[in-house]
C-alpha cells in the first residue's frame, strides 16, 4: 500500500536537555554583631572517613603522617616542654599534632583546649570533637572566644578565651570563619561510589545465588505455598529436591555480563579524583602502576612541596598559638636522589649548569653592531 506523504504529520520531542545551573556559593562570614559558627557535618565527614568512603582514610592518614615526619627539632628546654604533654592521658605531643591535622582534613577546623599552669606555663593539649565547638567572631570577622557544647549541640557546657584555644583551618577562603573539608568537594562524587558498591553488592549475590523461577502446573493457592516453603527449605539447607517430571519447571535469572558500560571503570576513576582532591599521590600510596622512574620522581617532589607547605604553616601557628618554635623533618627528601642520574648519563652532560658563564661582546660589521654570546 503506498503512503500518502501529503497527509503525514510531525511532533516535537518533548525531551530536551536543560543546561546545569552555575554553582554558586558564598563564604560563611560574619553577619551581625556575634556570628556563632558550629561544623553542620562534622559527623557525616567523620563517617566518610571512618568508613573509608571511596578509598579516602588512607591518604588523609598519610598526609597526616608525613606532615610530622620524622618529628621535630627544637632546643632542649622546648623538648622538655613537649615531652610533659599527655593529651587525653595517653598522648603524645606528636601523636597530639597528627589528630589535629587528621581532624583538620576531614573536618576543616580541629581545636584542642591550651591549658597552663597557675605561671601560665603550658602543661597540655587536650584535643575536642569540633563538631562541639563554636566559633564566635564579631561584627569584624575576628574571633572573639570559642563554646564547648554539649552532646545534643543545644546547650554551651563551657565558654573558652580564643587564647585558651588551639585552633588550625584548612584551606580557609576569603572571609570565612572556618576552614573548608576535603570532603566538601567530593560528597556527590563519593555517595555514587557507595551507591556503586552497593548496586555491586547485588550483582555478585546473585552471581553466586541467583533467581530462581518456578513454572507449576497449577494455580492452587495452597499447593504453590507449600512448594515455596519446600524450595526455600531446600535452598537454605543446601539439600536436592525431588519433583515428580512435568509437574514444575524452574529456570535461572541471570544478571547479563556488562557490556560497554563497565562500573569498575567509573569507580576506579571516581576514587583517583577523591585522592586527589585530598592532595596525596597514588605513588605515596603505593598504587601506582605503569609509572616511570623519571615520572615517578617528579610527582614524589610535587608531594613534597605540599607536605612542607603544611609543616611550614603548623610551624607558624603552633609560634603564634602556643609560643612553640620547633622545626618539622621531611620523611625523605627527593633531592638526596636526584643526583644519582647523573652517573647514568655517562659523558653525554657532564658539565653544570652553575658552572656554565655567558659573555658578551661588540662586533663591528659596517657601523652595524650586535652581541655576541661566548659559552
Amino acid at each position: 500500500m503506498a503512503m500518502d506523504i501529503a497527509s503525514t504529520t510531525t511532533e516535537t520531542l518533548s525531551q530536551t536537555l536543560s543546561l546545569l545551573e552555575k554553582p554558586n556559593q558564598d563564604t560563611d562570614g560574619p553577619t551581625s554583631e556575634e556570628t556563632v559558627w558550629t561544623s553542620p557535618k562534622w559527623k557525616k565527614y567523620n563517617g566518610y572517613y571512618r568508613t573509608n568512603r571511596g578509598g579516602t582514610k588512607a591518604p588523609i592518614d598519610k598526609f597526616a603522617m608525613w606532615t610530622v615526619g620524622k618529628g621535630f627539632k627544637a632546643d632542649e628546654k622546648t623538648k622538655n616542654k613537649l615531652m610533659k604533654i599527655r593529651g587525653f592521658g595517653k598522648d603524645s605531643f606528636n601523636s597530639i599534632m597528627e589528630n589535629q591535622i587528621r581532624v583538620k582534613k576531614i573536618n576543616g577546623d580541629s581545636f584542642a583546649e591550651i591549658i597552663k599552669d597557675k605561671s601560665g606555663k603550658l602543661i597540655n593539649l587536650k584535643p575536642l570533637n569540633p563538631g562541639r565547638v563554636g566559633i564566635i567572631t564579631g561584627e569584624n570577622g575576628i574571633i572573639k572566644r570559642y563554646e564547648l557544647l554539649s552532646m545534643d549541640r543545644k546547650k554551651v557546657m563551657q565558654e573558652i578565651e580564643k587564647e585558651k584555644m588551639f585552633h588550625l583551618v584548612n584551606d580557609r577562603e576569603a572571609d570565612e570563619i572556618h576552614g573548608i573539608s576535603v570532603y566538601e568537594s567530593m560528597e556527590d562524587m563519593l555517595d555514587k561510589i557507595q551507591q556503586l558498591d552497593e548496586d555491586m553488592t547485588v550483582v555478585f549475590h546473585r552471581f553466586v545465588v541467583p533467581l530462581l523461577m518456578f513454572k507449576m502446573n497449577t494455580d492452587n493457592r495452597t499447593k504453590i505455598t507449600n512448594f515455596k516453603a519446600e524450595v526455600k527449605k531446600a535452598l537454605d539447607g543446601g539439600e536436592p529436591m525431588f519433583i515428580p517430571d512435568k509437574v514444575v519447571g524452574a529456570e535461572s535469572l541471570k544478571i547479563p555480563q556488562f557490556a560497554t558500560l563497565n562500573p569498575l571503570d567509573w569507580r576506579i576513576a571516581w576514587k583517583k579524583d577523591a585522592i586527589k582532591d585530598i592532595g596525596v599521590p597514588e605513588l605515596v600510596l603505593g598504587e601506582a602502576s605503569g609509572i616511570t622512574e623519571a615520572s615517578s620522581k617528579i610527582v614524589y617532589l610535587s608531594y613534597q612541596q605540599t607536605i612542607e607547605d603544611e609543616q611550614r604553616e603548623t610551624e607558624e601557628q603552633l609560634k603564634l598559638q602556643l609560643g612553640i618554635e620547633l622545626e618539622y623533618e621531611f620523611p625523605a627528601r627527593i633531592e638526596e636522589n636526584l643526583g644519582e642520574d647523573e652517573g647514568k648519563d655517562g659523558k653525554i652532560n657532564t658539565g653544570k649548569r652553575s658552572e656554565v658563564k655567558i659573555t658578551s661582546e661588540k662586533v663591528g660589521d659596517g657601523g652595524n653592531s650586535s652581541l655576541k654570546s661566548k659559552g
